[in-house]
């Protein structure tokens, strides 16, 4: 490999990785794009305290002279946070990853806005203190196993974008006594109510 091809390979990774370097930031981790100036909220770094209390993401923030709106919550963020208790997400944000609050058992109240037009899977996954249901008006599309194992949840409002309710969604939701299905729903997929 000529010196010019590698030159010209290590600068682009270098401004790959200063691109998207994960940084802290009142409480919160995040994945920075400084040229598109955007924010990822990010999963907390192996071996350090992981979030608990009260989490309010913000809207926006300034980091190093240059404002960042914060777009998206990456897959797992808040994975397999035992502690955390609540979390309010900014209108920035259109969609919950996948396995973002999974296995946070003291996760009582996430504050989502309308904004949100989809639920990954396993989304909510063994929070077993949800309730109530997250407000999920803007969201047309819910993954399978979005609110499974959330034992404390009372009632679901499936809003009237949804069109199908996947498999697992509210699998072993063992308190639910009311469901709300809207006209608009033309399959219910295998599980979807299991052990409720």
């Amino acid at each position: 490999m000529s010196k010019k091809l590698s030159l010209l390979l290590i600068l682009t990774l270098l401004s790959t990785l200063t691109a998207s370097a994960q940084t802290f930031i009142n409480s919160i981790y995040y994945y920075l794009d400084k040229k598109k100036g955007e924010a990822q909220v990010s999963s907390v770094p192996v071996g350090l305290p992981r979030y608990s209390g009260g989490v309010s993401i913000p809207e926006k923030f300034e980091h190093e002279g240059v404002e960042y709106k914060v777009t998206s919550i990456m897959s797992s963020a808040f994975c397999g946070c035992s502690d955390l208790g609540t979390v309010t997400i900014p209108d920035g944000v259109t969609e919950i990853g996948k396995n973002t609050f999974k296995d946070c058992p003291k996760l009582t109240i996430v504050n989502i806005p309308n904004n949100v037009t989809v639920i990954n899977g396993n989304a909510f996954y063994g929070c077993s203190s949800l309730n109530p249901l997250p407000n999920l008006s803007g969201v047309t599309l819910i993954e399978g196993g979005a609110f499974y194992g959330c034992s404390s949840l009372k009632e679901a409002n499936i809003p009237g974008g949804v069109t199908i309710i996947n498999g697992g969604t509210f699998y072993n939701c063992s308190a639910l006594e009311y469901v709300n299905i809207p006209n608009n729903v033309t399959v219910i997929n295998g599980n979807a109510f299991y052990g409720c």
